[in-house]
């Protein structure tokens, strides 16, 4: 009798574990898909912000280009779907301007492309960048100019205020910067391909990166060099500053002399309107002299700014900063933006 009531007395664990089987599942797949369900604790967007190619507007003035891009996040399971859980809802490029202390800022044109919405506007604008990603920027004050490529394609040109946008129509490359007095542009230019070997006969694989100038209506497109080194205008804008093994070199451009400069495998980055100092590399050398000067962690990419006094870029003792200002006084870096990721709710 004792038996018979234990038997009656035991729980079907196994009978109860299969019913209760789709139940749990349904709760883990709720719970995977959590974030789908609004929740002020768990946004679902963000937005990362970088920046690119700051230069001088005036000495108290920069201009830079903005990246924007917004997103959806899934979590959990369905992140195994997605593309890693992310899904591009948009994304924006601007050319920007903003004081020293990255306020003010001003939105001189904005390319968008917006999945959410339905602009013609935009759109249109968007697809005259024909591809491209602005990567390179620069601005001419007495010109009110500005110029900006992506890493290869074609060069775009606007004015000061944002209009005016346009592109060169047989001018393709990258880096492009303007001559002091905006008459013309200085790029640099990749091509390769694979090119018939005069003695063997045979396809072989060729690179060359190379220089060119052309007249900022597009006239007159000229290689002037062959090199993969950085190149800058001197500052009358009738010479190049450029790097070419084993030292820094100036061209003349009205007769095409070259004369050497610094016998040293550094490349030239910016000079000061007064000739005093010039960026080779990471040092900075007292143009005149040619005596490296006892000035550390200038910013990477350095541009002096039009009175020669502070130097502009991406400083090497901030990782996390992506535009910057050195004081040559002082010697020390501030901060002005850093490329940052925000959670919109």
């Amino acid at each position: 009798m004792k038996n018979d009531n234990n038997k009656k007395m035991k729980i079907p664990y196994r009978r109860i574990l299969i019913l209760a089987s789709p139940f749990i599942l349904i709760l883990a797949l709720i719970h995977s898909c959590y974030p789908l369900f609004p929740d002020k604790n768990r946004p679902r967007e963000g937005e990362s912000i970088s920046y690119w190619s700051p230069v001088w507007v005036s000495n108290d003035r920069i201009m830079y280009i903005k990246w924007k891009e917004r997103a959806s996040y899934v979590y959990g399971f369905l992140a195994n779907i997605a593309d890693s859980g992310r899904t591009s809802l948009g994304v924006t490029y601007q050319i920007c301007s903003s004081n020293l202390e990255g306020k003010n800022e001003k939105v001189i044109i904005s390319f968008m492309f917006n999945k959410q919405k339905n602009d013609q506007e935009e759109i249109d604008l968007f697809k005259k960048l024909k591809g491209t990603v602005p990567r390179y920027l620069d601005y001419n004050a007495k010109k009110d100019l500005i110029v900006f490529s992506g890493d290869q394609g074609p060069i775009f040109l606007l004015n000061g205020n944002g209009k005016g946008f346009h592109s060169f129509s047989d001018v393709q490359g990258f880096n492009p910067r303007i001559s002091s007095d905006g008459n013309k542009l200085l790029y640099q230019k990749k091509t390769q391909g694979y090119v018939k070997n005069p003695v063997s006969q045979e396809e072989e694989y060729h690179l060359e990166y190379s220089f060119w100038i052309v007249n900022i209506d597009g006239t007159d497109n000229k290689k002037i060099l062959t090199g993969s080194g950085n190149a800058i205008w001197y500052p009358d804008g009738n010479k190049v500053i450029f790097y070419r093994s084993p030292g820094v070199y100036i061209l003349n451009l009205n007769d095409g002399s070259e004369e050497v400069l610094f016998s040293m495998f550094y490349e030239p980055f910016s000079i000061t309107n007064d000739l005093s100092k010039i960026v080779l590399g990471r040092d900075i050398f007292d143009f005149k002299t040619k005596e490296k000067l006892k000035i550390t962690n200038i910013p990477d990419g350095a541009l002096f700014s039009p009175d020669g006094q502070k130097i502009l870029g991406s400083p090497l003792n901030m990782p996390e900063v992506r535009i910057g200002i050195f004081n040559l006084k002082t010697q020390k870096t501030r901060k002005i933006f850093e490329n940052c990721f925000k959670t919109l709710r």
